[in-house]
Formats: C-alpha cells, sequence, structure tokens
C-alpha cells in the first residue's frame, strides 16, 4: 500500500500519496518532509487543487469550465512547481484557434456580444454582428478585418433583450466550430445551436486543444 504524503502549500494542507508525488516530474520530488512528516511550500494554496489533479492522474478536462484567468494562474503555479507537461496543456488553450477547431466565447467578450448574439439567433439571413443601416438598409462591417456583408432579406426586428438575457448564462457553455479563416484576425464559427458568426478570433478561445 503506498504511503500518504501531506502537502501544505501557504497554510492549506492536501494530502496524497507517494505513487502520486513520483508519477511525473515535479518540485515536490526534490523537496525533504520536516519532522512532522509534511511537505511545506511557502505558495498560496488557491487552485493548487488542479495541480494536484493533475498529478494524481493527468486530467485536464477542468481547464474546458475554467475561466482565462484562471488557466493563467494554473499555468503560472505549474511552472512553479516543474510540472512542464500541464503548462504546456495551458498554454496549447491560449493559442489562436484553427480551422475546424472547437471553439468557446472568451469569458471577458460575453457581456461585449450576448446582444449582437442574440440578434444572429433571431435572424439567421446575419453573419456578421457588427451592424449599421444605411438609406435603411442594414448593412455590417467587421471591426477587426473589415470584411463588410449585405444581408440582402434581413429584417427590422423589436427585440427586447431583457428576456433574452439568460443567453449570456448560456454562451459560457456553448461550443461551436471554425469552419473558414479570414486572415488572421477573424473567423466564421458554427455554433452548436445553429448560428453561424463572423467573429474576431479575441472573442473566442479553443475548447478542446486535442479535438480537431
Amino acid at each position: 500500500m503506498t504511503r500518504k504524503v501531506v502537502l501544505d502549500i501557504g497554510g492549506t494542507q492536501f494530502v496524497t500519496t507517494e505513487k502520486t508525488i513520483a508519477r511525473i516530474p515535479n518540485l515536490f520530488q526534490e523537496l525533504e518532509p520536516d519532522d512532522h512528516g509534511v511537505i511545506f511550500v511557502d505558495k498560496d494554496g488557491f487552485n493548487f487543487s488542479y495541480i494536484l489533479n493533475f498529478m494524481r492522474d493527468g486530467s485536464s478536462s477542468f481547464l474546458e469550465t475554467c475561466q482565462e484567468d484562471t488557466i493563467r494562474e494554473i499555468a503560472r503555479q505549474a511552472e512553479f512547481y516543474k510540472i512542464s507537461e500541464l503548462v504546456a496543456l495551458c498554454a496549447s488553450y491560449d493559442q489562436p484557434p484553427t480551422l475546424h477547431d472547437l471553439v468557446k466565447w472568451r469569458s471577458d467578450s460575453i457581456d461585449v456580444y450576448w446582444q449582437l448574439f442574440v440578434r444572429h439567433i433571431v435572424d439567421d439571413s446575419l453573419r456578421l454582428p457588427f451592424h449599421y443601416e444605411r438609406n435603411s438598409h442594414t448593412l455590417a462591417k467587421c471591426i477587426a478585418c473589415e470584411e463588410t456583408f449585405d444581408p440582402k432579406c434581413s429584417y427590422v426586428y423589436d427585440i427586447d433583450m431583457d428576456e433574452w438575457s439568460a443567453t449570456r448564462h448560456h454562451m459560457q457553455y456553448m461550443t461551436g466550430q471554425v469552419t473558414q479563416k479570414f486572415g488572421t484576425t477573424c473567423c466564421l464559427v458554427k455554433w452548436s445551436n445553429g448560428c453561424q458568426v463572423h467573429l474576431p478570433i479575441t472573442a473566442i478561445r479553443k475548447a478542446n486543444p486535442s479535438k480537431i
């Protein structure tokens, strides 16, 4: 039976096993326990549970639901704990999406885009989210690549955005696929609800780097 190991990370204790410590290269293999059998590290223990779970079985599924700032913090901690495999995984989530990648909305883009996205849900003739009117005709022009779009048959809808506010919550869990690239700045994403939207790459992030 493998022995227990107590890790004290900035005052918060975590219990694991020698098998976990030995599974992949990490800082703890270089440290000796104190007189009480505890390995102490003077580091904030917040988010360390992600680090420890990765050490246990190599699973990175938690990155699917983490916000971008959390992934960056996990990457910093993984670098400190010398877990290069996890550092590389975190970095892959921060790479610009490529053709056929599965993507999600970036958390900081949802509040910016949700009302524009509602228009696409209501009117499937739209492709670009940045609309304006000229001579009573709806047009669109991308703020990133300056691609223009004329919906032709787009209609004017009276949308009560308060009734659609739940869209913001739903967008956190939506996935889509990049179906077309426009240079280095933009792409066309087909979302799980069927909407296809031309978006700046800065609005989205990879959902799962291992799936293409």
